[in-house]
């Protein structure tokens, strides 16, 4: 059976549409489109790693203790604890995993003062001893507020700062919800019941949305082309080409493991489990990725400089749905068995 056929199965109820590309040694090697494919995806949690990660670096390049300031000690607000930034990005933290702050927060006001809700939920939190790392949106919310303070300037302004970094045209966050383009290039997520609709053009996330479509942890829309564009700047800076917005040195550091057990996590980016990984049982352990809710990811094999980036929408169907994973690790141990090695 060809690998078309085997993806098409593989695919099928799913995802309405999938398209994903292969690069060894900073070479396109593949790229395929299947189903129904927009010009415009919502990120998702992508949007962690890609905006709140890269202005971490920068902050890094600044003041390397930054790492191990405490957040009480950043935010005069903040209740006191030894939570430090670092346990924000490699979700030792011990915050829950997520909560529903969109009820609770008035679409009515603007979204400095939508925010302004959150911090008081944020303020009530209480963190519990975990033995491996927990995932956890609340961390990225937390960070939000940090990046805010340290730069001086709110969400949107640090965005066009690293924006500018990552050189992108395209990928942007859709203040108070309203998509750049007709709404029909956007790839469509799931009928949610809450806002009563399909969501096309408009963040998935309900916490982001009712945050008014800007936020740290998801909310950035873009084409699969930026999302390459921002692995290959990394690569590039990892392989230790100077000049561009972070030194090789940060990231490093930022590639390095920094937690112990199955969920493996470096400073903001995940590493392969060393069971059942999204990236499938090939990549090595030296390999950092990411994953949206949404469908989309990336994984890039450190060792074999070699990397996937996938977009889907899989939520379409539902996102109580979880073929995607099988998908995800087909792809990538397909891709790796045919180009990682040459």
């Amino acid at each position: 059976m060809s690998f078309r056929k085997q993806l098409e199965r593989k695919a099928r109820g799913v995802t309405p549409g999938l398209k994903f590309v292969a690069y060894k040694g900073g070479n396109k090697k593949f790229s395929i489109s299947l189903g129904k494919t927009y010009a415009f995806y919502d990120w998702a949690s992508v949007t962690k790693p890609v905006f709140a990660i890269s202005a971490v670096m920068k902050l890094y390049e600044r003041n390397p203790q930054i790492l191990d300031q405490k957040i009480s000690n950043i935010l005069p607000w903040f209740p006191k604890s030894n939570v430090k930034v670092k346990q924000l990005l490699n979700h030792t933290s011990g915050y829950f995993w997520w909560k529903p702050y969109y009820k609770s927060i008035n679409p009515k006001f603007t979204p400095q003062d939508r925010w302004v809700q959150l911090r008081k939920s944020l303020r009530n939190e209480s963190v519990k001893k975990n033995n491996e790392p927990v995932y956890s949106d609340l961390n990225y919310f937390i960070l939000g507020f940090v990046l805010e303070e340290l730069y001086n300037k709110n969400l949107y302004e640090i965005w066009n700062e690293i924006k500018k970094d990552l050189g992108f045209k395209k990928t942007d966050f859709h203040f108070l919800n309203k998509p750049h383009h007709a709404r029909h290039l956007y790839a469509p997520t799931e009928i949610c019941k809450w806002r009563k609709k399909r969501m096309q053009g408009e963040v998935h996330d309900e916490n982001t949305w009712s945050l008014g479509g800007i936020s740290t942890h998801s909310g950035l829309f873009g084409p699969i082309d930026e999302l390459v564009q921002y692995v290959l700047l990394l690569r590039k800076i990892y392989r230790g080409k100077r000049g561009e917005f972070v030194k090789p040195s940060t990231v490093r550091k930022f590639f390095r493991i920094s937690t112990i057990g199955n969920n493996r996590w470096a400073l903001g980016f995940m590493m392969p489990a060393k069971i059942g990984s999204s990236s499938g049982d090939l990549f090595s352990r030296k390999s950092i990725g990411f994953l949206g809710f949404t469908g989309t990811s990336f994984w890039f094999d450190l060792s074999n400089d070699f990397f996937v980036v996938l977009f889907t929408n899989r939520v379409y169907y539902g996102r109580e749905r979880y073929g995607i994973l099988n998908l995800r690790r087909f792809v990538h141990d397909e891709m790796f068995k045919r180009f990682a090695k040459n």
